[in-house]
């Protein structure tokens, strides 16, 4: 059997790229990433310079989130999943 004319799509068919996450979208995995990482370490070693600029940068995502969005409920940032 010859498969060399079978395809998914027809061949005149352009699909656009598949494209990027949306900001918004890493923005908060990365502010529930943060907390998690936080709260681990914490409970490991505790407090130290890392925990320090996670949290900076954790309250800077934070911040940036109520700005953009206060009527929105903050995200659950330490869900278990």
């Amino acid at each position: 059997m010859n498969n060399d004319n079978l395809s998914i799509t027809e061949p005149d068919e352009k699909k656009p790229p598949i494209g990027i996450t949306p900001e918004f979208i890493w923005k908060e995995d990365r502010a529930r990433e943060l907390a998690r990482a936080i709260v681990r370490y914490l409970e490991y070693e505790g407090f130290s310079s890392t925990v320090q600029k996670w949290s900076s940068e954790l309250r800077d995502l934070c911040e940036e989130w109520y700005r953009k969005n206060p009527n929105i409920p903050p995200i659950q940032l330490y869900a278990e999943e």
